[in-house]
Formats: C-alpha cells, structure tokens, sequence
C-alpha cells in the first residue's frame, strides 16, 4: 500500500493476509455508509419496496447494498 497526496493505493494482488483485506473492506463500508436493503429502510423510514425499487444498489458478495450518491458498477467483478 502506498499514499500518494493523500490518497491511498492499494496492490491486491501484493495483499496475502486475509485478515488485512478485511480490514479494508470494514474502512470502505464505513466510509461509505453502507447499509443492506433491508437496513437502509428501517434506518430511513421508507419502504423495503421503495429502497428495492428506487435506491441505487450495488451487489457485493451476493448481498445487495445501498449506497447514496453513487452509481451502479458495470464492471465484471
């Protein structure tokens, strides 16, 4: 990993433990506000329906996540 102006580069490929990956993805869905389907409507008071139908979702690892102001991923992965 390598901090250029601030901004954090990370080589996945050079990341072997485990354990440091996880602690990656815990800093992004933190940073992120990253809340399931089911949790961004109890949190928001709407509907599941309406967060399913008109919230922007992105799938990671089978789970669905909400996540304002960012747009659906077209990448394979």
């Amino acid at each position: 990993m390598e901090k250029v102006n601030n901004q954090l580069l990370i080589e996945t490929d050079q990341i072997v433990d485990r354990n440091k990956m996880v602690q990656i993805i815990e800093l992004l869905s933190y940073k992120l506000d990253l809340k399931t389907v089911s949790n961004y409507a109890k949190d928001n008071n709407i509907s599941y329906n309406g967060v399913k139908k008109f919230r922007n979702k992105i799938t990671i690892g089978g789970v669905k996540f909400v996540v304002d102001d960012v747009n659906k991923n077209n990448l394979p992965f």
